[in-house]
């Protein structure tokens, strides 16, 4: 079926159904998905690792902190400071 398709393609046979061409059509849904690659040197790697913990803390400490009477952006610059000394 491919193998036909390609053929037709080349020799300019090849008609495409309008309907499917709409349906793939990314305006019509309101959105369009960038794509993006992942960061794949040490840095990037490192600064993935960084936000992961940086989002996991962010998560737990503000039932740690409730009882002390802390909030969250108390401490978040320092947080954030001793996270990137993480190697």
């Amino acid at each position: 079926m491919l193998n036909l398709r390609v053929r037709e393609f080349y020799r300019g046979r090849y008609v495409l159904n309008e309907e499917a061409t709409k349906s793939q059509d990314p305006g019509e849904n309101g959105f369009q998905r960038d794509t993006s690659f992942p960061l794949i040197d040490s840095s990037s790697q490192n600064q993935i690792r960084r936000r992961i913990v940086l989002e996991k803390l962010s998560k737990v400490l503000p039932g740690l902190l409730g009882p002390l009477q802390i909030t969250i952006g108390d401490i978040y610059s320092e947080l954030k400071s001793l996270v990137q000394t993480f190697r």
